[in-house]
C-alpha cells in the first residue's frame, strides 16, 4: 500500500510545473544548455529558469554535465521512462487537456 508522502508529490509536481516541464523538453530535444542557452531557446526569465533548474536537479531529472560554462542535461535514466510511461497513458486515455 503506498501512504501519502511529501516526497513522492513533490517528485510529481516538479514535472507538472509548465516552466519545468518545457526546460526539461528542451534539454531532451537539444542535449545539454546553458542556463543562457535556455534563456534563449525558451525565454523565460532567468530566475525562473534558475528556479526550475534547481527543482529539476533535486529530483535528479537534470544534472549538469559540465563546467565553466555549466551545461545541464536531462538524466536519461529517469526521464526516458517517464516520458514513455506518459505517452503510453495519453494514447490509452487520450488527452483530457483542461484549459
Amino acid at each position: 500500500m503506498v501512504r501519502y508522502n511529501g516526497e513522492y508529490c513533490h517528485f510529481l509536481s516538479v514535472l507538472s510545473n509548465s516552466y519545468a516541464f518545457g526546460i526539461s523538453a528542451a534539454l531532451l530535444e537539444q542535449g545539454p544548455l546553458t542556463k543562457k542557452e535556455l534563456y534563449e531557446e525558451l525565454g523565460f526569465h532567468p530566475n525562473t529558469i534558475q528556479k526550475q533548474l534547481k527543482n529539476l536537479m533535486e529530483c535528479g531529472y537534470v544534472l549538469p554535465q559540465s563546467t565553466k560554462p555549466i551545461k545541464y542535461g536531462v538524466n536519461k535514466r529517469i526521464m526516458l521512462p517517464l516520458i514513455k510511461l506518459m505517452n503510453f497513458h495519453i494514447r490509452r486515455h487520450g488527452s483530457r487537456i483542461r484549459g
